[in-house]
């Protein structure tokens, strides 16, 4: 996990001052409309800070020198402007720290003044004071935050940084984000489950978490309904479950099995994962996750991998030839696919009245209904597939080979793909993609540690939205 964006980013979206964040309706002229373009405007400069100290690229017309064996750094932006606030901001924002007396803990002191035009603040000046535990044998920050106070003064009214309702709670309770996208994440540093979640897929990071102590581990499925409330399943039978993508409750599974999908449909949600001996395990609540009940079981289930929901039907995927579907999420049926491909399955979805499932070494299959006959699709490559999805007329999966990313499209259902040019920064480290999600004209894929692309036009073209922010697994729209 991002130690430094762990530490400074302590406020809302990642690269709000770039505005590639949603924002609430303006009346020009209100106080509190003022106080909530502040939050926004704050929330941007700090987790621009966290970047710097992390040595990511930052937007266009942002530049910063940083020395953090002195730990001072110089922040200065030339007319970024972009979004839905319409503002454009210039001006050098200085951090410098001093350490305690016995090297425990660190104090830096943000100043600077930003000038704004094209909204309704002109100018924003800091001084802000935040406090850090320091670990001296490694020249490093050790923890969050004990304490962050100070000001920042728009266009002369004074706000006091405690007063700023920038929604920072570890339980995502009173957070003034609405989240379109939620993603289940690895167990932190900190030994806490981690929901993280974004408005419109522009925007990943901290302080938009929550984080659950109990239980604490890896999260590696997660979805939710129409109504937009939602389940999160992982490693040792955890569940949690949610209403608003924010706040999040643990449910009870009564088992110690690793989860690893879940899926709502017919007022039900269902989840599978491994169980004894590698076998595979169906679970399913009524009550919106609170309480599960076991589903029908057999000796040829293998360890589940993911469950997707579509026309009156579930379908679980598993790595081996045999995999199952179910007219109610409790009594489950097998279908064999070894006829058609000898590769493991990773995972599954539904669209336009046609199931598609991807796995490894190129394995692409697709059916009409999971009982009936599987075909193998046309594409020749050999790369490994771990998601896939569907919106807005096709089907998009991705996953990785030879060193990079790979996301490739149909718009056939299944049949036959295109594979898509995707940033560097994703095609030259090695960075696999894992899994991705489509809602409200937006596709937002999710890599292997946290990085995030996004697309707003069907998946032709696509833009870095993160960098390295977090261990995760999975992720799923949210209507709202």
């Amino acid at each position: 996990m991002r130690k430094y964006l762990l530490i400074l980013s302590v406020f809302l979206f990642v690269l709000c001052l770039a505005f590639a964040c949603s924002s609430s309706d303006d009346d020009s002229g209100d106080s509190a409309t003022q106080q909530e373009d502040v939050e926004y405007l704050v929330a941007g400069i700090f987790d621009l800070i966290g970047s710097v100290f992390e040595n990511e690229e930052l937007p266009t017309g942002v530049t910063s020198e940083v020395d953090k064996d002195n730990l001072t750094l110089s922040l200065t932006l030339d007319s970024v402007s972009g979004g839905d606030r319409g503002y454009t901001a210039s001006g050098t924002l200085t951090g410098a720290g001093t350490l305690s007396a016995d090297k425990t803990t660190i104090t830096i002191v943000f100043t600077g003044t930003i000038t704004l035009t094209g909204g309704q603040i002109s100018s924003l000046v800091w001084d802000v004071t935040v406090v850090v535990p320091w670990d001296e044998a490694d020249n490093d920050f050790d923890g969050e935050p004990t304490s962050i106070t100070g000001t920042v003064t728009a266009d002369g009214t004074v706000y006091n940084i405690e007063d700023l309702d920038l929604s920072g709670d570890d339980s995502g309770d009173g957070s003034s984000v609405n989240p379109q996208f939620v993603v289940a994440g690895m167990k932190t540093d900190e030994g806490q489950s981690l929901i993280v979640y974004s408005a419109d897929g522009s925007a990943w990071g901290y302080p938009n978490i929550s984080q659950m102590a109990s239980p604490a581990e890896d999260l590696k499925g997660i979805g939710c309904d129409p109504s937009g409330d939602c389940v999160a399943v992982g490693n040792n039978g955890a569940v949690f479950y949610s209403t608003n993508g924010t706040s999040w409750t643990a449910g009870d599974t009564g088992i110690t099995y690793s989860l690893t999908g879940v899926a709502f449909g017919e007022n039900r949600w269902v989840t599978v994962g491994a169980g004894l001996s590698n076998l595979g395990t169906v679970l399913y609540s009524d009550d919106k996750g609170k309480t599960w009940s076991a589903g029908s079981s057999s000796s040829t289930m293998y360890q589940f991998i993911d469950i997707a929901y579509g026309n009156g039907q579930w379908v679980a995927i598993s790595p081996g030839n045999q995999q199952f579907y179910s007219l109610d999420g409790i009594s489950w049926i097998e279908f064999d696919i070894g006829g058609v491909t000898s590769f493991s399955m990773r995972d599954v979805s539904f669209g336009d009245s046609t199931w598609v499932a991807v796995g490894d070494n190129g394995a692409i299959i697709y059916a009409a209904d999971p009982s009936g006959t599987w075909s193998l699709s046309s594409f020749s490559g050999t790369q490994s597939f771990s998601g896939v999805n569907y919106g807005n007329s096709r089907f998009i999966a991705v996953g990785s080979g030879g060193g990079s990313a790979v996301l490739i499209v149909s718009t056939d259902n299944g049949q036959t793909w295109t594979e898509k040019t995707l940033p560097t920064e994703f095609t030259s480290t090695g960075n696999p993609l894992k899994d991705l999600a489509y809602g409200n004209g937006i596709w937002s894929v999710l890599g292997n540690y946290g990085d995030h692309l996004r697309s707003v036009n069907d998946g032709d073209t696509w833009t870095v939205a993160a960098l390295d922010k977090y261990g995760a697994f999975a992720i799923s729209y949210r209507a709202r």
